[in-house]
């Protein structure tokens, strides 16, 4: 990304407040989502697992039947919205040889991108929805486990789980069964986010009812998904699932790209900052210390392909430029010891 699409960018941020609900639903009706696969039908399912489809039908294969062979747990329905213009054909075929009448799958007349994850949350009508990128893989007990938490977080407007990072598609994990009698989701507090982001939405359970009354997915920014968390924390209940249990693929995946990174480290700067106008006057120039403290850290980590799994090299000085943040090997080491504080503190 050059200077001027970076300082774009943040000119954008600064003047939102990206904290309060926004109706991003029913803004792109002009375009249509064609049913291609299955039955307009109201569904009686507790989850409908939604899958945004773009031009990867091979590892699409992987996601779509990590869920058709989820064990202990069949309430749930599939909604499809391709987004792959010229693939489509692809994903229409694997969806059809299936013969599976819990899937719709839709084409979009148009590409919608982001929007797409707004679309799929309009075509459902299900009391949960639960994310699942077509290059990722539901573990084999995913549903189950994630029912088990909602029966134990009786006020739960969404419940997130632990994920695992694939090199390869066909990547297992085992969980003892005894296991899920000894966890309990913990109540996630928006408050900890100025430290770090320590949830994921993908493999998540969103309450639909919660999730249209804050406007959907905020399709403008690029951390859409950290945006919605941190969004949905403040103003419902959000709860992790500590089990991995959600497979996240790395091999295709658009965080390979290091003008990906700069941007979504952008938004999430951004977002913090947002959080922290909803704080306590006093303590708001401490924490914009510490998240300038954390956005150090982060691009020091990303500055280097041997500390993150996506193998990026990002030029860090030049980010905490763009962010008017003072970048020094200091203030990252000054942010791993204030984790550690915390991480201490939450023991």
């Amino acid at each position: 990304m050059n200077d001027i699409l970076a300082k774009e960018l943040i000119s954008n941020l600064k003047r939102r407040d990206l904290m309060q609900p926004v109706n991003y639903l029913h803004r792109m009706d002009d375009i249509s989502s064609i049913l291609k696969v299955g039955v307009e039908k109201k569904s009686d399912a507790l989850v409908t697992i939604i899958i945004p489809a773009y031009r990867r039908p091979d590892l699409f294969s992987y996601a779509i039947n990590s869920v058709l062979n989820q064990k202990l747990f069949s309430d749930f329905e599939i909604v499809i919205a391709d987004d792959s213009e010229e693939l489509a054909s692809e994903y229409e075929k694997i969806v059809k040889d299936l013969g599976d009448d819990r899937i719709r799958y839709y084409k979009n007349e148009k590409r919608l991108g982001w929007y797409n994850w707004n679309r799929l949350l309009e075509l459902t009508d299900t009391p949960w929805i639960c994310m699942l990128h077509d290059d990722d893989v539901l573990y084999d007990k995913h549903l189950y486990y994630m029912k088990k938490m909602l029966d134990r977080s009786k006020d739960a407007d969404m419940i997130v789980c632990e994920r695992i990072f694939m090199q390869n598609e066909e990547h297992q994990v085992n969980i003892c069964e005894g296991d899920i009698n000894q966890v309990m989701p913990r109540k996630n507090d928006y408050r900890e986010w100025n430290f770090r982001f320590g949830s994921f939405m993908l493999g998540a359970w969103i309450k639909r009812e919660k999730a249209v009354e804050l406007g959907g997915f905020d399709d403008e920014i690029i951390s859409l998904d950290y945006e919605f968390l941190a969004k949905m924390a403040m103003h419902g209940m959000v709860y992790t699932c500590p089990l991995p249990i959600y497979g996240y693929g790395v091999k295709a995946n658009e965080s390979m790209k290091a003008d990906m990174w700069e941007k979504m480290l952008i938004s999430e700067f951004y977002i913090c900052n947002s959080m922290i106008q909803h704080r306590n006057l006093l303590l708001r120039p401490i924490l914009r210390k510490i998240e300038q403290y954390s956005i150090a850290c982060h691009a020091e980590d990303m500055s280097h392909p041997s500390k993150n799994i996506y193998g990026v090299e990002m030029d860090a000085e030049r980010l905490c430029s763009w962010l008017n943040v003072k970048y020094s090997l200091r203030n990252s080491l000054l942010w791993k010891t204030i984790m550690k504080l915390h991480y201490m503190m939450l023991s």
